[in-house]
């Protein structure tokens, strides 16, 4: 999938694409997606999935100007700590404490006139 020119994308639409390109990827892998953007007054995750058994919780990050900083290097300490209890609400919530998790990034490299890169970090924090 070619993504439009980064410049045509406002911050909104650029995650709203990266986060649909994310997903065909992670299905090609073998995740099943339980949810999107899941939203609790702690944070939100963007895709949560299972691994086999494992349950994982996903952060996509896009950039349309890799070149100034990959997207890989952009989540910020505070950023991870939101997700992880937002991840806790949700174990806790769907009684899942006992079930194996990690926490993964998909991040997405958007260069104009180029196919997205995209690179699965498993474990990333």
């Amino acid at each position: 999938m070619k993504a439009p020119p980064p410049a045509q994308m406002g911050p909104g639409l650029l995650g709203k694409y990266g986060e649909r390109l994310a997903l065909r990827y992670l299905y090609g892998q073998g995740f099943d997606i339980l949810e999107r953007n899941f939203r609790c007054r702690l944070g939100e995750i963007d895709l949560i999935a299972y691994d086999g058994p494992c349950l994982v919780f996903i952060e996509v990050k896009a950039r349309s100007s890799p070149e100034i900083v990959p997207a890989a290097e952009v989540l910020e300490e505070v950023q991870k700590g939101r997700i992880q209890r937002a991840a806790a609400y949700y174990r806790n919530s769907r009684r899942l404490e006992n079930v194996d998790y990690r926490f993964d990034l998909v991040a997405i490299d958007l260069r104009p006139g180029t196919l997205p890169d995209l690179q699965l970090h498993r474990n990333a924090f």
